[in-house]
Order: structure tokens, then sequence, then C-alpha cells
């Protein structure tokens, strides 16, 4: 069986907030190593560290102690990375495409007109091409979403960072972005590392759950996701292993044993 490259580690993660002299563990000695190409889910309740870890891993936060490293392509070449935030922030006065073009803004090596065929290219991917000259505010919630997408993908990133993107949405919605997201990832094989606590969620995305628990924020599984490909094509729920999985997550979070039959008090 191959095996791939490791694309980012964290080694003993551990991230403390100190304020009014009330201190959080927010992360205590979390490792793990995401693999070039998987699709990892960071699932747990909230409180557990999950935006934190994701936050580390992109460079917004330092860790208080322990490392993360971004290892580079085989090549030698750096690991891009881009974030996609529940809430999209798009900019009111600029159209679809300037929104998406601001991502590349920075990179003064990138002509204009480059800029804006990586951009149209960016949201043909998320079936917004015909939207690229309208104003945000005239798009639904998905549709934003996806533009915000669209701004992350533009940067062609190695690692796309995801804080739940879908959160926010209708469960119709929701569903149909999943699906959307399923396919350009199996098209696209770029590493993503996305943050959850909806479990079947993780379960229909991911090649593996990473699981937390609170207080502090703490690593207590890791679960490989074996199911086949193209889950966009088939009922997921109704796997069972898919039903097997979602019962052990629930069980590692919980620590409430679900198979065994409730308890009948006696009278």
């Amino acid at each position: 069986m191959e095996t791939r490259e490791i694309a980012v580690a964290a080694h003993d993660v551990t991230k403390i907030f100190h304020s009014n002299e009330v201190t959080v563990t927010a992360l205590q000695n979390v490792s793990i190593d995401v693999h070039a190409g998987e699709f990892v889910s960071l699932v747990g309740p909230s409180g557990c560290g999950k935006t934190t870890l994701l936050r580390i891993i992109g460079g917004l936060t330092n860790p208080t102690r322990g490392s993360v490293e971004t290892l580079p392509l085989a090549n030698g070449r750096a690991r891009k990375m881009s974030f996609v935030f529940q809430d999209v922030n798009l900019l009111p006065w600029r159209s679809v495409l300037r929104n998406v073009e601001f991502g590349l803004e920075p990179n003064t090596s990138i002509s204009k007109s480059d800029r804006k065929e990586r951009s149209m290219a960016a949201l043909k991917k998320v079936d917004l091409d015909s939207f690229a000259s309208s104003p945000p505010f005239t798009l639904s919630g998905g549709m934003q979403q996806r533009v915000g997408l669209a701004r992350a993908l533009a940067v062609e990133p190695d690692v796309l960072l995801m804080d739940e993107p879908f959160g926010a949405l209708d469960n119709f919605t929701r569903e149909g972005l999943q699906e959307q997201l399923a396919q350009l990832w199996e098209d696209m094989g770029t590493t993503i590392i996305f943050v959850t606590h909806d479990i079947d969620e993780a379960i229909f995305l991911s090649t593996e759950v990473v699981l937390l628990r609170s207080n502090p924020g703490r690593l207590v599984d890791l679960l490989p996701v074996d199911l086949p490909p193209k889950r966009w094509t088939y009922d997921v729920r109704s796997e069972p292993a898919a039903v097997t999985l979602h019962r052990n997550i629930r069980t590692s979070l919980s620590g409430r044993n679900y198979d065994a039959p409730p308890t009948v008090p006696t009278t």
C-alpha cells in the first residue's frame, strides 16, 4: 500500500489562554499527522479546541507549547495554505469575481489578467462563474459560502483549512455543499483539514476523523473512514460501516455505550 507523505505535523500542541485571572487550557499535548491528499475532520463538542488547533495549523495563533510543521512538497516548494471560515466576510462593494480576486491581490507576481483568469476558474469549480459580475448580497447564503470557497481555491492551496463553513446553513443547502465539496476534493486531491461538530458530516466527507474532548481540549481518538469513494452517489448513512463508525464516535466522545440496552428503572 502506498504511503503518502506527511503534509502537516502537530507535535504536543498546547494552548493556554489567560484572561482576568482565569486560565483556560484550550489544547493539551495534541499530536496528529495529516498526510498529503487526506480529508481530515476535527470533531468534538464546543470548547474542545477544534478551531484553536486549526488556527495554530494555519499560523493565525501561536501554541503555548509544542509545534506545528507544514512540511514542504517533494520538490522542496513550501506548501500553500488557505482558509475558509464560517463567516465568509464578502466585501459588498465588490462583485463576486472581485471578491475572489481579493485573495490573490497581495501576490504582486500575479498579473491582473492572470488574477482574473484564476478567479474565474475557481468560480467555475463551484458553479458560480455565471454570477461573476453580481454583487455578493444578491446571492443566497449557500452561494456566498461557495464564493468564499472559490476565493480560497483561487490561491491554488496545497492545504485547505475549513472552520465549520456550513454550520450556519439550513440542512438542505448544507447537504448540497457537502456533496459539492466531496466532488471537488476527489477531483483536486487537495489536503483538507475540516472543523465540524456534525458527526454525519465528518463521516460523509473524511478519510480520517480526529476526535477531541474538552476541559482541557485533548485528543481521544483517530478513526479512519473506510467507505467507498464518490459518496454523493449513494446513501452513506445507511452503510453498515458508517453506522458503526457513527456509534463509535458517539461512544468515544460521550463515554456512553450505545450498544448497551437502555436501563429500565425498577419500582
